[in-house]
């Protein structure tokens, strides 16, 4: 994939991959930059998936219930 212009919101696609960690590192610098720019929109739209990374994991004996 093709980096994107510093104007360019990245495609949903490139923000998944991103998340998951399965972005290459030009689509990575990319999301980056465009975060670091101050894009409010994207940054809206990632907010509530990194709050979920914040939460601490359950343990296992919690799981097993």
């Amino acid at each position: 994939m093709s980096a994107m212009k510093a104007i360019d919101h990245p495609a949903p696609r490139q923000l998944e991959r991103f998340l998951r960690g399965e972005a290459t590192r030009t689509e990575k610098h990319a999301v980056v930059r465009h975060l670091l720019a101050g894009c409010s929109e994207c940054t809206a739209v990632l907010r509530p998936v990194w709050g979920l990374a914040e939460r601490p994991l359950l343990s296992m004996k919690a799981l097993e219930g």
